[in-house]
């Protein structure tokens, strides 16, 4: 319905195919042409993120003086080299406490508001290697198809326990349903999404484990005990979380460092500590696990047993979008939460709505030929169709 349409429009930003009246827009305008290149008029802000994208992990760019900041800081500089339709170069200089520079390439989308084939290489960086990977980019009417800063776009809940609600068109408060695990307790479908990520099961285990004590947990070994300390936490039952994950930790086991910080981060079976999270994170950190390096991300963002350094934030977070472990963390934070997945689907359609598709001819001014045209209008039964059909699945 279309009621329902303008709802939803509160939460994700249409794409520029939609005007009033439901038709598909004509191209964007071009300022000018370049050796027979399109030339698009720079967009005065854009969202911009290098993978993790659908964890929003994403910066906001603006446009000054011809060159591309990061607002406040504008450490990050991207100079503009060449912005058209069939190519895009965009070249990013860092400053600061990690300086670096890299290109960025890729092709205009065709409906003009988003980077297509988005490349960023990395080619001086001597903290942390030249790396390459994609980007995302979109301004316009699809900027909200790309994360932008913090503050702009979501990101995973910050390390204190969420309600996971949200409203009702009645006001009420009802929770996202979250895909809970054989023996959590109901208090874990509350846990933040990142903490319910690093927590997730690798096998089963029986739901009796949760009066196991862990005096009598002496035979098992390292990963036994991280998989069982696992469970226990998902079970509220911190005092054997902790325990045991001091038992996977002592017999070798890096990822239950994870957990270690987790549980004194939180106060969950051991006093609460940010200093003792912090020293757990960069343990498993060196150790080369890419969940204490997102984590130590975490402790320098929010000032979690260490002073708050939004340039390591930078740093770190780019580290982990540029390799296939990072995504995959990033990926799988909210991965167990059917509103996401529903609200993503959702975007989909505004993004790619069904069209219908005719074709118009007229005759030319010469009077001899007939010039024919094909147009695209937006099938609004199909796009309401198309949005129940998802919200039927997720009911």
């Amino acid at each position: 319905m279309a009621s329902d349409r303008f709802l939803a429009i509160a939460i994700l930003i249409v794409p520029s195919a939609f005007v009033a009246s439901g038709q598909v827009s004509t191209a964007p305008h071009y300022e000018y042409a370049d050796n027979g290149e399109q030339k698009m008029s720079l967009p005065p802000e854009m969202h911009l993120c290098v993978a993790g994208c659908a964890a929003g992990r994403g910066t906001s760019l603006v446009l000054r003086d011809g060159v591309y900041l990061e607002p406040p800081s504008a450490d990050s500089v991207y100079a503009v080299e060449k912005f058209t339709r069939q190519q895009v170069i965009l070249r990013r200089t860092d400053k600061g406490q990690y300086p670096g520079a890299a290109v960025l390439t890729g092709q205009i989308s065709n409906d003009g508001n988003h980077i297509a084939n988005g490349r960023l290489q990395w080619i001086d960086h001597k903290c942390c290697g030249l790396t390459s990977g994609p980007f995302q980019a979109a301004w316009g009417d699809a900027i909200g198809t790309v994360p932008g800063k913090p503050a702009d776009s979501p990101r995973a809940p910050s390390p204190s326990v969420q309600s996971g609600s949200n409203q009702t068109k009645a006001g009420q408060q009802t929770r996202s349903p979250i895909l809970v695990p054989p023996g959590a307790a109901p208090e874990y479908a509350h846990f933040p999404a990142d903490i319910r990520a690093a927590l997730r099961p690798g096998w089963d285990i029986p739901p009796s484990t949760v009066k196991l004590a862990c005096e009598n947990a002496g035979a098992f070994d390292g990963k036994q005990a991280l998989e069982f300390s696992r469970f226990a936490f998902r079970a509220t039952n911190f005092a054997l979380g902790y325990c045991l994950a001091q038992r996977s930790a002592g017999l070798g086991e890096s990822r239950a460092h994870i957990l270690l910080g987790i549980a004194e981060m939180m106060g969950w079976g051991t006093a609460k500590s940010g200093e003792a999270a912090f020293h757990s994170f960069d343990t498993a950190a060196n150790a080369g696990d890419v969940w204490g390096t997102y984590f130590l991300s975490r402790c320098y963002e929010e000032g979690i047993g260490t002073p708050r350094d939004l340039n390591k934030v930078a740093q770190i977070n780019t580290w982990l979008d540029l390799r296939p472990a990072g995504q995959a963390l990033f990926y799988s934070i909210g991965a167990d939460d059917l509103g996401v997945w529903r609200a993503f689907e959702r975007a989909m359609v505004y993004v790619n709505p069904p069209v219908t598709q005719r074709s118009v001819c007229s005759v030319a001014a010469s009077g001899k030929n007939e010039v024919c045209h094909t147009e695209e209008h937006v099938d609004e039964d199909g796009f309401d169709r198309q949005l129940q059909q998802i919200d039927s699945k997720y009911k």
